[in-house]
């Protein structure tokens, strides 16, 4: 599992190279809550785990040159679970891509995208994914709330680590932010960047995405002036 080739590295290598080792760290810190209950019958997949070199592959051919700005996502997509957010070929992946599109003409800054947390959650009686949000806070012993919070914190540390590591003017969530505002808090504590949160695009109707993407370039571009 070596992310480092054996030769000298130039500015951008080395920033894919920062992220990789960032994200290895993810997951082997993630590694002991695969296979547990987070709540009453569902089970948690560390899927860094699972598609580590699939993701590997989005690390290398998206993080590439100066990064101006971090979307990020919650978690896995439901339709197709993996640790690479946003995919293509899913409904909001798509939009997303015309975001990034968007964002490169018209405001002429460079993104990437990566996941606040790369866990996906089961539900064992069906076999359906658990929206990351009710499998964090329905139902759930106080060891298990325990268990999230170690989760989350881990997540968070990730996160200002990849920040840090890219040096991006900018950070954007997009949706609800899992845990509050904590990594948000942790991101200002650690790093100069700056956070801003927009709407998610999945709960969007096709005929809102053109006000929605309009909305998200005119705040980005305001906020990086």
């Amino acid at each position: 599992r070596s992310e480092t080739p054996d030769k000298e590295l130039t500015p951008a290598i080395e920033i894919v190279e920062k992220v990789l080792k960032c994200s290895s760290r993810l997951r082997d810190s993630l590694a002991r809550f695969a296979g547990t209950y987070i709540c009453e019958g569902v089970q948690v997949r560390n899927l860094l785990d699972d598609d580590w070199h699939y993701y590997m592959l989005h690390i290398r051919s998206t993080f590439k040159g100066i990064i101006d700005i971090l979307l990020v996502g919650i978690g896995p997509s439901a339709l197709k679970p993996s640790s690479v957010p946003f995919i293509l070929g899913t409904p909001t992946g798509d939009r997303v891509e015309l975001l990034r599109k968007r964002i490169s003409s018209d405001v002429g800054l460079h993104t990437c995208a990566i996941n606040f947390c790369p866990l996906l959650f089961v539900d064992r009686m069906t076999g359906k994914n658990v929206s990351i949000l009710n499998a964090l806070y329905d139902g759930q012993s106080a060891a298990q709330k325990e268990t999230n919070t170690q989760m989350l914190r881990v997540c968070s540390h990730h996160l200002a680590e990849v920040v840090e590591a890219i040096g991006c003017k900018l950070l954007v969530h997009l949706g609800a932010v899992v845990g509050g505002n904590s990594w948000g808090l942790a991101l200002r504590n650690r790093v100069p960047c700056l956070v801003r949160g927009l709407a998610h695009p999945s709960f969007l109707p096709p005929a809102g995405i053109a006000d929605w993407i309009d909305e998200c370039v005119m705040t980005i571009a305001h906020t990086c002036q």
